[in-house]
């Protein structure tokens, strides 16, 4: 089947961030990866010209394609045939994905070419319905891979390492030069495979909770926890007297706790 993209010529729109992966080597590897089969559910997010599309569609698995982009949806419904592919046209960001089971019983596999500006955004809002997954199997900024992945102690370390760390076990599968999209990237991308758990992987009496810590002790990282917290300790030294019956120096930076570490913390706080 020719490229879609040389077919129909569009121009690309750059605040959708549209880099299309063209290679049909690495194309295949991520399919692969995903190790499909005709009894498998994926949801591909932006699907876009289609070249992912039409590989997923030949495993015979059902699948679930979203497309923002009214052109390239009317040219995948035009192009892209099939009775186990059904496509939907809306913004991930604003997507229940509840909606899926509509379609298929989930657990569902989630694939798709990651706008570089909303990839962790999007991470999250999935997250949030992690019920309905199994796996991601998510090409982002290799930055963004790194973060996600990251342990305590680098600068890489932060919110998104702990928020998807806790639901997830994170691998880097393989990286991807920017030749091969089109058009080319300014950046390197990261094929990543995140496995979901439904239940956090370390127990966390209040999530809601363990998010404010973290996304408040991150806010200003380079504090020491005594005083990045303070907003939620009546005066600096009940925080201090806080953290060190919980075996932490006040003195230490966000960074150096490790996600164990930052459960038992909010938890005591719950």
């Amino acid at each position: 089947m020719p490229s879609l993209l040389k077919k129909y010529r569009l121009s690309l729109n750059k605040n959708l961030g549209q880099h299309f992966l063209a290679n049909e080597s690495y194309l295949q590897k991520i399919v692969d990866a995903a190790s499909l089969n005709k009894d498998s559910r994926v949801f591909e997010i932006g699907p876009g010209s289609g070249n992912l599309t039409r590989l997923l569609v030949a495993t015979g698995a059902q699948l679930i394609a979203l497309e923002k982009d009214t052109r390239w949806c009317e040219i995948l419904k035009t192009e892209i045939h099939g009775e186990n592919f059904q496509l939907i046209e809306g913004d991930i960001l604003e997507f229940d994905p509840s909606c899926l089971r509509l379609y298929a019983l989930p657990p569902y596999k989630a694939l798709g070419n990651l706008p570089y500006n909303i990839a962790t955004e999007i991470i999250f809002h999935l997250l949030e319905n992690r019920h309905l997954f199994s796996d991601f199997f998510f090409l982002i900024q290799k930055e963004v891979a790194n973060r996600l992945k990251a342990s305590e102690g680098g600068k890489d370390y932060g919110v998104p390492s702990l928020m998807v760390q806790l639901f997830c076990e994170v691998k880097t599968l393989f990286h991807i030069p920017p030749g091969a999209f089109v058009p080319p990237p300014k950046v390197d991308s990261s094929l990543v495979h995140l496995k979901i758990h439904q239940d956090p992987r370390w127990p966390v009496k209040d999530l809601k909770l363990f998010k404010q810590v973290v996304r408040t002790a991150f806010q200003q990282r380079r504090k020491t926890l005594v005083n990045s917290l303070t907003p939620f300790f009546p005066s600096k030294k009940e925080g201090q007297t806080f953290l060190e019956l919980q075996g932490i120096s006040p003195n230490t930076r966000p960074e150096e706790l490790s996600l164990p570490t930052w459960t038992q913390l909010s938890n005591a706080l719950a």
